[in-house]
Order: structure tokens, then sequence, then C-alpha cells
């Protein structure tokens, strides 16, 4: 079973929302290579999972090079950030609300930054690590860079 559900045949939409726009990311350049297409998806990601590695069983299920994060919201059990300049993580062992979520997620790395707030509405964030295990779920708009390597 994965962390995460997708909008794909016999694979739930919770949100009803996901649908694939084709967007070109750039022009035809001087050497005349086509357009680099994103296809958008909405995801949810499951309770219990951890947070970025389920966005990286997602693209190596689906044979992608990698994924952007449009949008994402939802809820943390705890989170593991590293602060500016900070050369240690912090563990927030406290459930958390996630307000932001930013990065690319792709077969060469991760890097992923965002903010989370607590129930007083305290926010916090910086770079995002393994340790963020999601409360009651995530869920993400993301863009799928390139296409299946098939």
């Amino acid at each position: 079973m994965h962390a995460y559900q997708a909008a794909e045949p016999g694979i739930s939409d919770p949100s009803g929302l996901a649908h694939t726009l084709r967007q070109p990311l750039s022009g035809p350049t001087e050497r005349g290579e086509a357009d680099v297409v994103m296809r958008h998806v909405a995801l949810r990601l499951l309770p219990g999972a951890d947070l970025l590695e389920a966005l990286e069983s997602y693209i190596l299920a689906r044979d992608l090079d990698a994924v952007v994060i449009v949008s994402a919201v939802g809820s943390l059990a705890r989170a593991a950030l590293r602060y500016a300049a900070a050369e240690t993580a912090t563990l927030i062992e406290r459930p958390q609300e996630l307000i932001t979520l930013s990065g690319i997620v792709s077969r060469d790395g991760t890097h992923v930054h965002g903010a989370v707030c607590d129930a007083f509405g305290r926010v916090t964030g910086g770079h995002f690590l393994p340790g963020c295990e999601i409360r009651q779920g995530v869920e993400l708009v993301l863009g799928e860079i390139g296409a299946p390597r098939n």
C-alpha cells in the first residue's frame, strides 16, 4: 500500500479537484528544442507516513524524474526542520499545521522548505528533513516535470 492517493484510475481523488493541465515552462530555444511540459496532479498523503519518504516513493512509483511542490496544506504529528545556518535538526514533537511547503523532489535529491504552526498560532519554518510524520493528512498539488520514463 502506498502512503499517498492520487487522481489516477483506481486510486481515489478525495478532493474531487484533480485534473491534468499542460503548460509550457519555457518557449522554444535557439536550438529548436521542444517545450518542457508540467502535468499537475492533486495528491493526498496519508496519516502515519513520513512526508518526504512518501513524496520520494511517489516519484519512483510513477517513474518520474522530479516533481515541484505547487501547493500543500495539512497536519503533522511531528516535524523535523533545520533552521537557517543550523548544523543539526530540530524535532518538534507535537501536532503542527502545515501552512506552506515549497521545493523539489527528484531522483537526484530532495530540497523542501516550509512553515508549520502550533496550537497557539506560533509559526516556525525551515528546511524539511526526514522525520515529518503526517497526522491527519497532507494535500498537495504537484507539478510532474517531464514525462514518465517508460
